[in-house]
C-alpha cells in the first residue's frame, strides 16, 4: 500500500524528469498503480524505453488517457503485448494516431478486441498495414459496425481475406462501397454469404469485377435478386458458369435484360433450366435473339410456353432445326399465326410430324407457298386434315406433289370442296388414285372442266362410279376420250341414265367394244339420236343384243347406213320390232342380207307397211320364206310390181295363200311365170276370183298342168275368153 502511495505521490515533474534507466527500474506493477493523470505527464520518449512486460501493466484507465503523441512512442513490440481489454481502452484519437508499423505486430485476437470505434478511427495506412490473417480476429459484428469510409479502405488482399462468416456483417449500406476490385478475389464459397438484400445492391460497377467462375457459385436466390439493370451489363464470357438451375432462377426480367451477347453465350443446356413459365414470359426481342442452336435446344415442354406474340418472333432460321416432337408442343393458336417466311424453314420432314390439327390451323394464305418438296412427307391423315380453303390455296406444284396415297386422305366431303382451278390442277396420275367413294364426290362442276388428259387417269373402276349426274356433266371431248378399258367400268343403269348429249358424244369405236350388257342400258331416247358414225360401230353380235324397243328407236336414216354384215345376227324378234319406216329405210343390200328365219318376225302390218322399192328388193329366196299369213298381208301394190324373179321364189303354198285381189295385181308377167308346181297351189275359188286380165295370162302349158278340179273352178266370163292357144293347152 505504501507503494501504491508512493507512486501515486510522484509529482508531474519528478515524472516528466525521469531518465530511461530511472523508468526501468519501476516494475509492471509499480507503474500501474501510476494514476491516469499521472500518465499524462509522460512523454512518448519516455514510453519508448519502456519493456513490454512494464506496458502491460498500464491501467485501461490509463490507456484511455493516453494522447496520440504519448501513443506514437510505442513500438509495434511493446504494444503486441497489450490485452484486448487494453487495446479496447484507448481513445479514438490515440488509435487515431497509430501507425502501420506499431500494428503489424498485433495478433489477430488483439484486431478483433479493438472496437468498431476505434477500427473506423484508424489512418488509412495503418488500417491497410494489416493482414488478412489479423483481420481474422474481427466478429462479424465487428465487421458489420465498421464505416463505408473503413471498408472501402481495405485492400483487395484485406477483403479477399474476410472468411464468409465475416462477410454476412456486410449490410447493404457497407455492400454499396465495396469495389469491384475487392470483390473480385472473393472464393465462391464467400460470395455466397452475401445476403439477398445485398445482391439487390450491387451495381454495374461492382459486377463488371465478378468472373464467370464467382457468378456461376452464385446461389439462385443471389442472381435472382440482382437489379435488372445491373443483369443487363453482363457480357457473354460471365455467364459462361451459370449451371441450368441458376439460369432457371433468373427473373424473366433479367432475362429479358440481357444484351444480345450474353443471352446468345448461354448454351443450350444453360437454357434447359428454364420453366415453361418462364420462356413464356420472355418478350419478342429475347426470343428473337436466341441463336438456332439454343432455339432448337429448347425442350417440347419449353416451346408450349411459347405464345402467339412470342411465335411471331421465331425466324425460320429457328424453326429449321427443331425436331418433329418439338414442333408438336407449338398449339394451334401459335401455328395460326405462321408465317411464309416462318414456313420456309420447315422442312418435308418436319411438316411430316405435325398434327392434322396443326396442319388445319394454318392460314391458307401460307399454305399457298408450300412447294412440292415440303408436301412430299405429308401423311394421308395428314393431307386429310387440310381444309378445302387450304387445299384450294395451294400453288400448282404442290398440289401436284402429292402422292395417290396421300390423296387417299381426302373425305368425299374434302374432294366435293376442291374448285374447278384445284380440281383442273389435278394431275391423271393422282385422279386416277381415288377411291371410287371419292370419285362419286367429285362435284358435276369440276367434272364439267375436266381434260382427256386427266380423264385418262380414271380406271374402269372408278368410271363404274361415276353417277348418271357426273356422267352427263363430262365434256364431250371427255367422254369420246374413253378408253376400251375405263369403258368396260361402265354398268347398263350408268348408260341408261346418260342424256342425249352425252351419249352422242360415245364414238364408233367406243360403242364397238361395250358388252350386249352395257348395250342393252341404252335408252330408246339415246337410241333415237344415234348416228349413222355411232352404228357403224356396233357388230352384228353386238345388235343382235339390242332390245326391240331400242332398235325400233333408232332413225330410219341411221337404219339406212345398216350393212348385210351387221344385220345379219338380228333375230325374226328384232326384225319384227323394225318399224315400216325402218325396213322401207334399209339399203338394198341390207335388205337382201336378211335371212328367211329373220324375216318372219315380221308382223302382216309390218309385211304390208313395206313399200313397193323396198319390196322390190327382196329376193326371191327371200319371198319365198314368208309364212302364208306373211304373204296374206303384202299389199296388192308391192304384187304389182314383183318381179319374175321374185315370182319364182313362191312355194306352192304361198301361192295358195294369195288373195283373189292380190292374184289379181300379179303382174301377167307374175302370172306366166309361174311354174306347174307353184299352180299346184291354187284352189278353185283363187281360179274362180281371176279377173280376165289375170287369166289371160296363163299359158296353154300353164293351164294344161291345172286339175280337174282347178279347172272348174274357172269362170264363166273366163272361160269366153279363153284364146286358142290356151285351148290347146287343154
Amino acid at each position: 500500500m505504501a507503494t501504491q502511495t508512493f507512486m501515486q505521490s510522484i509529482s508531474a515533474a519528478t515524472l516528466q524528469g525521469l531518465t530511461a534507466a530511472q523508468l526501468a527500474a519501476y516494475s509492471a506493477t509499480e507503474l500501474g498503480y501510476l494514476t491516469s493523470s499521472q500518465f499524462t505527464n509522460f512523454s512518448a520518449g519516455q514510453f519508448a524505453n519502456l519493456t513490454s512486460t512494464q506496458v502491460r501493466g498500464f491501467g485501461t484507465d490509463d490507456w484511455a488517457a493516453l494522447t496520440a503523441s504519448q501513443v506514437a512512442g510505442f513500438s509495434g513490440s511493446q504494444l503486441s503485448g497489450l490485452t484486448g481489454a487494453q487495446l479496447a481502452a484507448m481513445n479514438v484519437a490515440a488509435v487515431g494516431a497509430v501507425t502501420a508499423g506499431q500494428v503489424a505486430n498485433l495478433s489477430s485476437g488483439q484486431i478483433g478486441a479493438l472496437t468498431t470505434t476505434e477500427l473506423n478511427a484508424l489512418l488509412t495506412a495503418t488500417l491497410q498495414g494489416l493482414t488478412p490473417t489479423q483481420l481474422t480476429g474481427l466478429s462479424a459484428g465487428k465487421i458489420g459496425g465498421l464505416n463505408t469510409g473503413t471498408v472501402a479502405s481495405l485492400t483487395q488482399a484485406q477483403f479477399d481475406g474476410l472468411t464468409p462468416a465475416q462477410l454476412t456483417g456486410i449490410n447493404v449500406t457497407l455492400f454499396n462501397v465495396v469495389t469491384s476490385a475487392q470483390l473480385s478475389g472473393l472464393t465462391t464459397t464467400q460470395l455466397k454469404s452475401f445476403s439477398t438484400a445485398d445482391l439487390a445492391a450491387l451495381t454495374a460497377g461492382q459486377l463488371s469485377g465478378l468472373s464467370a467462375a464467382q457468378l456461376g457459385g452464385l446461389s439462385g436466390a443471389q442472381l435472382a435478386a440482382i437489379d435488372s439493370t445491373v443483369v443487363a451489363t453482363l457480357t457473354a464470357g460471365q455467364v459462361t458458369n451459370l449451371s441450368a438451375a441458376q439460369v432457371g432462377a433468373l427473373t424473366t426480367t433479367q432475362l429479358n435484360a440481357l444484351t444480345t451477347a450474353a443471352l446468345q453465350g448461354l448454351a443450350t443446356t444453360q437454357l434447359a433450366g428454364l420453366s415453361g413459365a418462364k420462356v413464356g414470359g420472355l418478350n419478342a426481342g429475347t426470343i428473337g435473339t436466341l441463336t438456332q442452336a439454343q432455339f432448337d435446344g429448347l425442350t417440347p415442354g419449353q416451346l408450349t410456353a411459347i405464345n402467339v406474340t412470342l411465335f411471331n418472333a421465331v425466324s425460320s432460321a429457328q424453326l429449321s432445326g427443331l425436331t418433329t416432337t418439338q414442333l408438336k408442343s407449338f398449339s394451334t393458336a401459335d401455328m395460326a399465326a405462321l408465317t411464309a417466311g416462318q414456313l420456309t424453314g420447315l422442312s418435308a420432314a418436319q411438316l411430316g410430324g405435325l398434327s392434322g390439327a396443326q396442319l388445319a390451323a394454318i392460314d391458307s394464305t401460307v399454305v399457298a407457298t408450300l412447294t412440292a418438296g415440303q408436301v412430299t412427307n405429308l401423311s394421308a391423315a395428314q393431307v386429310g386434315a387440310l381444309t378445302t380453303t387450304q387445299l384450294n390455296a395451294l400453288s400448282t406444284a404442290a398440289l401436284q406433289g402429292l402422292a395417290t396415297t396421300q390423296l387417299a386422305g381426302l373425305s368425299g366431303a374434302k374432294i366435293a370442296g376442291l374448285n374447278t382451278a384445284t380440281f383442273d390442277t389435278l394431275t391423271p396420275s393422282q385422279l386416277g388414285g381415288l377411291s371410287a367413294a371419292q370419285v362419286k364426290s367429285v362435284t358435276t362442276t369440276d367434272l364439267a372442266t375436266i381434260s382427256t388428259a386427266q380423264m385418262g387417269g380414271f380406271a374402269s373402276t372408278q368410271v363404274a362410279a361415276l353417277t348418271v349426274a357426273q356422267l352427263n356433266n363430262l365434256p364431250t371431248s371427255a367422254i369420246d376420250s374413253l378408253s376400251a378399258a375405263q369403258l368396260d367400268g361402265l354398268t347398263a343403269a350408268q348408260i341408261t341414265g346418260m342424256n342425249t348429249t352425252t351419249f352422242g358424244a360415245v364414238n364408233s369405236t367406243q360403242l364397238g367394244g361395250l358388252t350386249t350388257t352395257q348395250l342393252k342400258g341404252v335408252g330408246t331416247v339415246d337410241m333415237a339420236a344415234l348416228t349413222a358414225g355411232q352404228l357403224s360401230g356396233l357388230s352384228a353380235a353386238q345388235l343382235s343384243g339390242l332390245s326391240g324397243a331400242q332398235l325400233a328407236a333408232i332413225d330410219s336414216t341411221v337404219i339406212a347406213t345398216l350393212t348385210a354384215g351387221q344385220i345379219a345376227s338380228l333375230s325374226a324378234a328384232q326384225v319384227g320390232a323394225l318399224t315400216t319406216t325402218q325396213l322401207n329405210a334399209l339399203a338394198t343390200a341390207t335388205l337382201q342380207g336378211l335371212a328367211t328365219t329373220q324375216l318372219t318376225g315380221l308382223s302382216g302390218a309390218k309385211v304390208a307397211g313395206i313399200s313397193a322399192v323396198t319390196f322390190a328388193s327382196l329376193t326371191a329366196a327371200e319371198l319365198g320364206g314368208l309364212t302364208a299369213g306373211q304373204v296374206k298381208s303384202i299389199t296388192t301394190t308391192d304384187l304389182a310390181v314383183i318381179t319374175t324373179a321374185q315370182m319364182a321364189g313362191f312355194t306352192s303354198t304361198q301361192i295358195a295363200a294369195l288373195t283373189v285381189a292380190q292374184l289379181n295385181n300379179l303382174p301377167t308377167s307374175a302370172i306366166d311365170s309361174l311354174s306347174a308346181a307353184q299352180l299346184d297351189g291354187l284352189t278353185a275359188a283363187q281360179m274362180t276370183g281371176l279377173n280376165t286380165t289375170a287369166f289371160g295370162a296363163v299359158n296353154s302349158t300353164q293351164l294344161g298342168g291345172l286339175t280337174t278340179t282347178q279347172l272348174r273352178g274357172i269362170g264363166a266370163n273366163n272361160l269366153g275368153a279363153l284364146t286358142t292357144s290356151q285351148l290347146s293347152g287343154l
